[in-house]
C-alpha cells in the first residue's frame, strides 16, 4: 500500500513538460533530449522498458530504462519521453544506505520545498514508514522517497523539468 501510496505521490508531482533541452541535474541529461541523443550521451546501455517505466501521471508517454550507481548505491533508471523528449527521469533502489543526507549535502536544505513523514501501524503490529523529501533547484524538481517496510527498504528519486 505505502509503495502505491508513494508512487501517486511522486507521479503527482510532475505538473507539466518543457519542450526546449534544459540541463537537467542529473548527469548528461538534458530535458527534451531525444532518445537518440539519450543513447548516445548514457555510459550504460539503454533498452525499451514500457512495462518497468510505467507513469500513469504522462499520458502519450513511453520508457527506456539503464542501471546507474551513485551515492554508493545501484539504480534501475528510467527514462520517460513523449514525443521523442525526455520529460522524467526516476531512480529506484532496494539497496539501503544513506542518500537523503547525500542529497540534502547536493541540493542543500534551504532549496527544500516540501518534507513529509508517515508512520503507519499494521494490524500485525509492524510499522510501515514512508519519507518524502521535495527540492527546486534550477530548472528541476527533484523528489527524493523512502518506504521501510518489514521486508526490506525501497528509495527512490525522481527529476522533473519546473514550469516556465
Amino acid at each position: 500500500m505505502f509503495l502505491k501510496t508513494l508512487g501517486i505521490t511522486l507521479a503527482a508531482v510532475s505538473l507539466s513538460l518543457i519542450a526546449t533541452p534544459v540541463k537537467a541535474d542529473w548527469e548528461f541529461t538534458r530535458w527534451g533530449m531525444t532518445l537518440e541523443q539519450l543513447k548516445q550521451k548514457s555510459p550504460q546501455k539503454v533498452i525499451p522498458d514500457n512495462d518497468g517505466c510505467e507513469d500513469e501521471d504522462i499520458e502519450d508517454g513511453y520508457g527506456f530504462s539503464s542501471t546507474w550507481s551513485g551515492y554508493g548505491i545501484g539504480f534501475s533508471v528510467c527514462y520517460v519521453f513523449v514525443e521523442d523528449k525526455l520529460v522524467k527521469i526516476r531512480l529506484f533502489s532496494q539497496q539501503d544506505g544513506n542518500l537523503l543526507p547525500q542529497l540534502i549535502k547536493k541540493y542543500g536544505r534551504a532549496n527544500i520545498t516540501k518534507q513529509t513523514q508517515v508512520i503507519e501501524k499494521k494490524p500485525s503490529g509492524r510499522e510501515e514508514k514512508a519519507v518524502m523529501v521535495e527540492w527546486q533547484k534550477g530548472n528541476d524538481s527533484i523528489t527524493f522517497g523512502k518506504i521501510t517496510q518489514h521486508d526490506g527498504s525501497y528509495q527512490g528519486i525522481v527529476y522533473l523539468p519546473l514550469l516556465k
